[in-house]
Order: structure tokens, then C-alpha cells, then sequence
């Protein structure tokens, strides 16, 4: 879709005068339908893989060279699951079960859970000792402190809270969420870019996934920050408030403060905005990052010494990107992967595990773990 679904830009109104913008109904096609059917086959394989590599016990043969030191683990929201809710983003949540499953888990399995700044620390060591597990969530959340948090102390298992500084102080919105809220609640999204209105159908669970994923392209294929405008003013006429999305699910300063008082709880910076650092200029990329972590240090009272980068994969950080983190300890992506002592050489380009919430089986993070995926699942080892 490109631009088609902004093709007029805040402050200009004149493709909004006269008479009634014609509506036109984007109907899916059967591209739109082949890739909703490849994220159904993509989940399957990927489950298969997993169930295969643990009952066959192939899992367990992986060598030293794959299972590495120790691991990080990404997680993002914490709780309980809305069975009756459209969830786009059910792979970012797992429950707190879940969680404490995980803990007694990786426990039995002989790894030992550390702060993440310990992680270069325990990569420089001798081999021989065990291995290591460090939990780290991204972004945020209030479930963080409210479901996360007492599964870990009740464990005293140390984890690592990444705080996007805008969203705790409400001077940015999350695009992703307020994009879920409107198709959750409308059976018809409609879509004014000034000269047109355009239609997309939300009537049915699968409608719902096609739309947000046409949607998700078009703010991937445009400038960040005016797509996020842009859908925030869409999210009004739909009975949305973009604000009160990030209110009911974000953490504010106070919340923040009272997580960062756990004895088990670190809190990183994740920018300002949490846009996709690598679409922006050299300037905004700095800024946007000493931001975050002036305004995390203004709130604690401390300066975050971890960073990790928005959205994390390839597409969003790079060379440039890891060169500009260099004054943290450590910084962590999101691509795959376990932890060895040549990740000495690039700690500000780390590779973490997601605990994804469409695989909530023990056995399959512990296949994982093992490394053995990563040798099949294209991916990128070598991030530039």
C-alpha cells in the first residue's frame, strides 16, 4: 500500500475540502490471503521443528559450541490471556504461569539466572562453569510490575526492564497497540487520507489479522513518526484514544520507580520514541537515544548502563546503530541465539531468545536453548 493510506500529510488540509472524499473498499487479495495462511503454516513448522527436536532428544546432542556460556531471553508483556480478545501481538505476551514454569525450568537444567550486566563478566571466564540465563523484557509494560515482578522475586531471579522514556511519560504513543485496540473494536475501519476514504473489513478474526498487517506494512514503508500521527488521528474517529492505550498499558514514572526498587530489578533504556533506528538520520539516532536514557536517569535518579534497540532484528539496527551504543556496558538485539566468548568482541550487538508466546512449552525453549534451531532457521550470524 505504501503511501496510499496518508497520502495527505498532517497540516495539510486542502485534499479535505469540498465534497465528501469517494469511499473505496480495499479488498484483500490473494496476496493478503497467502500470507495469512503462511503464518499459519510458519507457527505450524515451527512447532513440529520444536516437538521433534525434544522427543527425539536431539536437543540434548547439541554441542558446547551451540548451547554456548548461557543465554538472554527476551520477553515483552506478562499476563494473564484474554481468551476472548484479538490479540495481534500474542507472540509478545506469555502468562505468568508460564514464567514460573520457565524459572524452575531453566533451574533444573543447571542454568543459573545473573543480573545481565554480569553477562561479559561470566563470557570472559574460564570455561567449565555453569551456564547462565539472563531474563530481560522490552518496552515497559505495567504488567512487568504487576505480573512480572513477583514471579521473579518470589524465585529471586534477576531480570532487566527496558523503559522507553516517551512512553512512560506519555509523550509518545504505541503504535502497535492503538493499531490492535481500533481493529479490536470496529467491524469496519475506515481510513480519510484527504482525497479518498478507504474501507477495510475487521468483520471476522481472520479479517481482522489481514488488515493489521496491511496496516503494519504501510507504517514500515513510511516516515515513523508521521505514520503514528496519522494513525492516532484515526484512532479518535474510531473511538480510540491513543493515550489511554499507552495509560492502561505502559508503566508511568512512579510505577517505574517503584519497579526499579526491587533488589532483583535493572532498568535499561530503549530510546525515546522507540522508533526503528536504522530509518533515521545520524542526528535523531543519537538524540533519540541520550534522550531515552537522560530521561530514564531523570526519573531513577540513575543513569541505565543497558540498552536494547527498538524492535531489535536486522531491519532496525546495524553497524551505525551498535557504534552508537557504545557507551553502555552492553546493548541486545533481538536476532537469535545463544552466548559465547566471542560475543565479547561485540557487546553492544548481542543476540537474545524470544520466549515467544505462541511456543509456552518449556521443552521447546529448552530446545532453544540448546542452539540447534538457530543452525537451521534462516538467519543472520553475522549482523552489519
Amino acid at each position: 500500500m505504501n503511501r496510499v493510506l496518508g497520502s495527505v500529510e498532517p497540516g495539510n488540509d486542502e485534499g479535505r475540502r469540498g465534497s465528501p472524499p469517494p469511499a473505496i473498499d480495499m479488498a484483500f487479495t490473494v496476496h493478503d490471503f497467502a500470507r495469512h495462511a503462511a503464518y499459519g503454516l510458519r507457527y505450524a513448522a515451527i512447532t513440529a521443528m520444536l516437538g521433534a527436536m525434544h522427543l527425539t532428544g536431539a536437543a540434548r546432542l547439541a554441542t558446547d559450541r551451540l548451547r554456548g556460556r548461557g543465554v538472554i531471553f527476551t520477553l515483552h508483556h506478562v499476563r494473564p490471556f484474554a481468551h476472548d480478545a484479538f490479540h495481534a501481538s500474542a507472540h509478545l505476551e506469555i502468562t505468568p504461569e508460564f514464567l514460573d514454569a520457565l524459572i524452575r525450568h531453566v533451574r533444573a537444567r543447571d542454568y543459573e539466572p545473573i543480573p545481565l550486566a554480569e553477562v561479559p563478566a561470566r563470557l570472559a571466564a574460564p570455561d567449565g562453569g555453569s551456564r547462565f540465563v539472563a531474563f530481560t523484557l522490552d518496552d515497559g509494560y505495567r504488567d512487568n510490575l504487576v505480573h512480572a515482578r513477583p514471579v521473579f522475586e518470589r524465585h529471586g531471579v534477576p531480570f532487566t526492564v527496558f523503559a522507553t522514556s516517551g512512553f512512560v511519560t506519555r509523550e509518545r504513543t504505541v503504535w502497535w497497540l492503538t493499531l490492535e485496540r481500533i481493529i479490536a473494536r470496529v467491524r469496519d475501519l475506515w481510513w480519510d487520507t484527504g482525497d479518498r476514504r478507504l474501507h477495510f473489513s475487521c468483520a471476522g478474526r481472520h479479517a481482522k489479522a489481514m488488515t493489521f498487517r496491511r496496516v503494519v506494512d504501510w507504517m514500515n514503508s513510511v516516515d515513523e513518526d508521521w505514520a503514528i500521527t496519522t494513525l492516532d488521528r484515526v484512532a479518535v474517529e474510531h473511538g480510540v484514544s491513543a493515550t489511554a492505550v499507552v495509560d492502561e498499558e505502559v508503566m508511568n514514572a512512579a510505577e517505574l520507580r517503584e519497579l526499579a526498587a526491587s533488589p532483583m530489578a535493572t532498568i535499561g533504556a530503549h530510546t525515546w520514541s522507540h522508533v526503528n533506528l536504522r530509518r533515521v538520520s545520524q542526528d535523531r539516532l543519537v538524540e533519540d537515544i541520550e534522550r531515552g536514557v537522560a530521561e530514564v536517569a531523570a526519573i531513577l535518579g540513575r543513569r541505565p548502563t543497558v540498552f536494547a534497540y527498538p524492535y531489535g532484528s536486522h531491519a532496525s539496527a546495524g553497524v551505525r546503530e551498535f557504534a552508537a551504543a557504545r557507551g553502555f556496558d552492553l546493548a541486545v538485539t533481538t536476532e537469535p541465539g545463544t552466548l559465547s566468548a566471542a560475543d565479547l568482541d561485540r557487546l553492544t550487538a548481542l543476540p537474545r531468545i524470544s520466549v515467544n508466546g505462541h511456543y509456552q512449552r518449556t521443552a521447546w525453549i529448552e530446545v532453544l536453548m540448546s542452539g540447534l534451531p538457530f543452525e537451521l532457521i534462516p538467519h543472520r550470524a553475522e549482523l552489519d
